[in-house]
């Protein structure tokens, strides 16, 4: 899988499961540490229960993931360069 498609994927798993604990706070006016921590759980046992119990280690990931967190743009490092993305992006946001 190419990185850019997982990082995608997991900004969308990120947003649906912050939906979730939203709605659990907005509607259904759970404490926000309760949903959090609850939503918390029942996520990584989906997890668990998906991957059969079995762990991914940085060792089996392709070297296009640890390029990622080692790499340079123009001297600039790869992750700083996200961040800052990131940061842009929500800025208008705030």
């Amino acid at each position: 899988m190419p990185v850019i498609v997982a990082l995608l994927a997991g900004l969308a798993i990120g947003l649906v499961a912050g939906g979730i604990n939203a709605v659990l706070v907005a509607v259904g006016r759970m404490p926000s540490l309760v949903a959090t921590l609850s939503t918390l759980y029942i996520f990584r046992g989906a997890d668990y229960a998906l991957v059969h119990g079995g762990q991914i280690n940085t060792t089996s990931l392709p070297d296009a993931f640890s390029r990622l967190a080692t790499g340079t743009l123009l001297g600039i490092p790869t992750l700083a360069l996200i961040a800052i993305v990131v940061l842009a992006g929500l800025a208008r946001f705030i």
